[in-house]
């Protein structure tokens, strides 16, 4: 429940003092190779930022659910930023229940913009909007392919994050002395 600027002045000697801050090394996942990456301001926006939209969207998942609408209506902000998969999803109308929500519920990536609207019928006729029942492929990325409403995966993807890396933070994060 903080603004970005206090937590990031509250974040930042912490990470200093842990070691992940500036240049440090990672190890990527798929390739294994040892890479250099920077931890500054924009990647610790980026983090705040992501994880404020995956809290926004659990909660609003469950709203959602309890709400009377029975679709779910994929919007995807669609400007020049938009990804092409996002933009291919935008539209895709399909109850709330349909298993294409269990992969596909927002966000589906880093930095994702997108939302879910719940619809009644009603309210999708009045709009001249016709539901669906065959899902589109799946365009969720790979650490992003969970629905937030259903699963907390956020301390998964930065704990597997974390164990791929070298240096201290890594150390201090696996014996348990990182906040």
């Amino acid at each position: 429940g903080k603004p970005y600027k206090q937590w990031q002045e509250e974040i930042k000697p912490i990470l200093q003092k842990k070691g992940w801050w500036g240049e440090i090394e990672a190890i990527n996942p798929k390739t294994k190779e040892i890479k250099n990456i920077y931890v500054g301001s924009v990647r610790l926006k980026n983090i705040f930022d992501t994880n404020m939209r995956v809290a926004y969207n659990r909660g609003r998942y469950q709203n959602q659910m309890d709400s009377l609408g029975e679709y779910f209506y994929y919007s995807a902000i669609m400007d020049s930023d938009t990804r092409p998969g996002h933009r291919k999803l935008h539209g895709t109308i399909l109850r709330k229940d349909h298993p294409f929500w269990d992969e596909n519920y927002t966000p589906n990536g880093w930095r994702c913009r997108c939302k879910i609207r719940v619809y009644t019928l009603a309210e999708l006729k009045a709009r001249g909007l016709t539901p669906s029942n065959i899902a589109p492929p799946s365009i969720a990325e790979k650490d992003w392919a969970y629905n937030p409403g259903k699963k907390d995966n956020i301390k998964e993807i930065y704990k597997d994050k974390v164990n791929n890396s070298k240096g201290p933070i890594s150390k201090a994060i696996k014996h348990g002395s990182f906040i």
